[in-house]
């Protein structure tokens, strides 16, 4: 799990774009990971 905490400091406060980032590659990942879940179902 990413650290958030670690991020705020090091970008000195400008962070709310890149939390929305990560938030958002977190949920193409999920999404990505249930796509693959049904493409290996369908090969069975």
């Amino acid at each position: 799990m990413v650290n958030f905490e670690t991020i705020y400091k090091k970008y000195d406060g400008r962070y709310g774009d890149l939390v929305q980032s990560y938030i958002d590659l977190d949920k193409e990942n999920d999404r990505l990971n249930k796509l693959i879940l049904k493409l290996e179902k369908r090969g069975d």
